[in-house]
């Protein structure tokens, strides 16, 4: 007898949920003595690092989605002629002050725009290709279970793990749901209906995928893919200009008045009935499961015949004599995969297009804003994005042939470096396009403004090269799924470091450009030493190298310091802290995150302790007591060298305006208590480490304390270039992190107490 379909979607829900909780803890999860256990798999992936991003993320989408729904209802509330609206009122329960229906269309609206988007954007950029099966399906399809059962579950799955439909339609629908009296009850209500939809939305996508697979040609899905990815995009631009306007456009308006009213009756936005009504639910539950049913017969009937189409996978033609090409081998296969793979053309060239002439057009901001920096941190963003994708596949882009570049007579990492450059040129031709489109003259051009277009393409070359090493170090050339290979920690780090980097581009200093640069350069120079490393072990399934600190442990933990200090300062600035309790709290908030997250991910799989290798151990006396003596020389070297720089004029104007007391002593406590622990963590206990890995000891202690210097004030180089030296030399001496840690409290305080005084 077959089992049942509730059975079966049951069975395989299960089973979806114990693999997912197999692959999330199996990087925590200690091996049982004696007890059985598998083959254990090399690597893992960072759910730190992901829970963070997705409360980022989510609290982004909370943010704008309270903004947006603040402003419709005002605007509502206007043309009504009722004049009352002002913050009290996001206390109370809205509808009742503006007309219900004519504060619900607008949202209609969107929600059918956003719904429509997702569905194209789920066809066209899904990371698996339609024109495969998965192994999966294929294999439970040989069992006495119902189809239907098997395509129902393959809807939850889709349902469930459907982050971007869970990041856009669910905050938006709480926060409606919230502003009209739920409150906390909006929270399940939002899930529930987001839930309902995303389910629709995935039967009417696994509805297509299956017709698609059945009865159209492999390369003609390929051109379908890239045009649904055009106009999903275009939507979900569309969009996001339409709730990141400061005004609510009357367009929206318009097209509400017009088809809004009939829209809150159909499946996309009747979960808006739920603010006239609880039983509203009803009806998007109506909605939901009539549509599921249907598209699941249909699916059902799309394979009553078998569910693998006919023909063989390869398909296409190829000329009978070659010819040499300047780009030949294997520098030019990405390239030729672009011309073949028409959806991965639309993603990596099409879409950054799309995104910068739609920006031009919907956004006068983004128009207007000419000035040479503003410019070049938006062309180097957009070369960017290119190099998210392209850059990133340079180790994908071979899957099952990597043995093959194994047994050429070149080394693995030199290949792939070679084919980064492609996707630089790429990426710098955008950045180009956009620089002489929106350069705009201005009057005084001071020398960052003439710096700022040749750092914005120096900058691409680094991401370019850093898109490349973080791809390969994140790639899993042993996972089934292609959409799994590269681990999406990395992704979102290389994202981070581009998002400093263009900021620093927009708005820091010519310094602060400089320090950038050097950092971007060292975190490139650094993961592709990790590169080379791990290339030898990459297609054995269990062996690694041995895991020690390394020199991009080290400049990703400075980039992770500084980049947490500048997001909570703006934090704590946005929540109207006074200035000396951000200068105290931020720098220490951000060391403590910084410090416990880079013991935690470097103490995972290691044999020792990590502490004792980072300098964590009891010193002795005599090289406290030294650390001390050299605090007090070199803060007299110090004093001398700033006193004698002060006489220049273009020093005084370095330093600044004058400090706030309170400020100025907040400013002396962070650097004698806060900086000293973790800049000794950070420069001699991580970075020296990882140099000591690469150079000799002299050259070591020469690198690390020329970028300890950099990421200082220009003005004090020299002096905090000879602590780096100092604190260096120590730290090798004593293999105690406490010494140097005693030498530059003791240079700090006195640096700090005289120039208060």
């Amino acid at each position: 007898m077959k089992p049942s379909t509730p059975r079966v979607v049951r069975v395989l829900a299960a089973t979806s949920l114990r693999r997912f909780w197999n692959r999330v803890g199996a990087f925590y999860r200690r091996r049982k003595k004696g007890g059985r256990d598998g083959t254990g798999r090399k690597g893992g992936r960072s759910t730190i690092a992901l829970v963070l991003m997705g409360l980022l993320f989510g609290l982004q989408s909370f943010s704008i989605s309270y903004v947006y729904t603040m402003r419709v209802v005002e605007t509502v509330e206007q043309a009504a002629g009722n004049e009352r609206f002002n913050a009290e009122l996001t206390e109370r329960v809205w509808v009742r002050k503006a007309p219900v229906e004519d504060a619900l269309r607008p949202f209609a609206v969107l929600l059918t725009l956003l719904v429509i988007a997702l569905l194209f954007v789920g066809l066209g950029s899904s990371n698996q290709e339609l024109s495969q099966v998965g192994w999966s399906m294929e294999w439970l399809f040989t069992f006495p279970v119902p189809t239907r059962g098997l395509f129902l579950a393959k809807v939850g799955e889709y349902a469930l793990t459907a982050f971007f439909t869970w990041f856009t339609f669910f905050p938006l629908v709480t926060t409606i749901l919230w502003n009209a009296g739920y409150r906390w009850w909006g929270v399940p209500l939002g899930a529930l209906s987001t839930l309902l939809v995303a389910a629709a939305v995935s039967s009417l996508r696994v509805l297509i995928e299956t017709y698609l697979r059945k009865r159209v040609p492999l390369h003609r899905v390929k051109n379908f893919q890239a045009v649904c990815t055009v106009v999903g995009m275009l939507l979900l631009f569309l969009v996001f200009a339409l709730v990141s306007r400061v005004d609510v456009p009357r367009v929206l308006f318009t097209v509400s008045d017009a088809i809004g009213g009939a829209l809150l009756w159909g499946p996309t936005a009747s979960v808006l009935q739920i603010v006239y009504r609880p039983a509203g639910a009803l009806m998007v539950t109506a909605w939901s499961i009539g549509i599921v049913l249907l598209a699941l017969r249909a699916t059902e009937r799309q394979v009553r015949d078998g569910l693998v189409s006919a023909g063989g996978p390869y398909q296409g033609t190829r000329s009978a004599h070659g010819r040499h090409r300047p780009l030949g081998g294997v520098l030019s296969k990405d390239l030729r995969l672009l011309g073949r793979d028409r959806n991965f053309l639309v993603q990596t060239l099409v879409v950054p297009a799309l995104l910068v002439v739609f920006q031009f057009v919907v956004n006068p901001a983004f128009n207007a804003a000419g000035s040479p920096r503003a410019v070049s941190a938006i062309a180097f963003g957009v070369a960017a994005y290119v190099l998210a994708f392209g850059g990133f596949r340079v180790l994908l882009a071979e899957q099952n042939a990597l043995w093959l570049l194994f047994s050429l007579p070149q080394r693995l990492d030199r290949l792939l470096r070679r084919k980064t450059v492609i996707w630089g040129v790429v990426a710098v031709v955008y950045a180009l396009g956009v620089m002489l489109y929106a350069w705009r003259p201005i009057d005084k051009m001071q020398v960052v403004d003439w710096l700022a277009p040749l750092s914005a393409v120096g900058g691409v070359f680094l991401c370019a090269f850093l898109a490349g090493a973080m791809g390969t170090i994140g790639y899993d050339p042993h996972e089934k799924e292609i959409h799994k290979k590269i681990q999406p920690e990395w992704s979102m780090l290389y994202m981070a470091v581009a998002g400093m980097y263009a900021f620093t581009l927009a708005t820091g200093s010519l310094w602060e450009l400089f320090v950038v640069n050097v950092l971007t350069a060292l975190l490139v120079y650094a993961v592709w030493e990790r590169v080379r490393r791990r290339l030898p072990y990459l297609l054995d399934p269990t062996a690694v190298p041995t895991r020690r600190i390394e020199l991009s442990d080290g400049v990703l933990a400075i980039f992770t310091y500084s980049f947490l200090s500048r997001v909570i300062s703006l934090i704590f600035f946005s929540l109207d802290w006074p200035p000396e309790t951000i200068v105290r709290t931020a720098p220490l908030t951000a060391a403590a995150v910084t410090a416990a997250l880079s013991l935690y991910l470097l103490s995972r799989g290691k044999s020792r302790s990590v502490f004792r290798e980072v300098g964590l151990r009891r010193p002795s006396f005599g090289m406290l007591l030294w650390g001390a003596a050299l605090g007090v020389a070199l803060a007299s070297l110090g004093l001398a060298y700033l006193d004698g720089m002060r006489h220049f004029e273009w020093v005084r104007e370095l330093m600044g305006t004058e400090i706030q007391p309170g400020v100025r002593t907040a400013i002396a406590q962070v650097a004698v208590f806060v900086a000293p622990p973790i800049e000794e963590f950070l420069f001699r206990g991580l970075l020296l480490r990882g140099f000591l890995r690469t150079f000799s000891p002299g050259k070591a202690v020469v690198l690390s304390a020329f970028v300890f210097a950099v990421i200082h004030n220009p003005v004090s180089f020299v002096p905090v270039f000879l602590v780096g030296l100092c604190t260096a030399a120590l730290f090798l001496r004593s293999r105690s992190l406490w010494p140097p840690i005693a030498l530059h409290m003791v240079y700090n305080a006195i640096i700090s107490y005289l120039e208060i005084a």
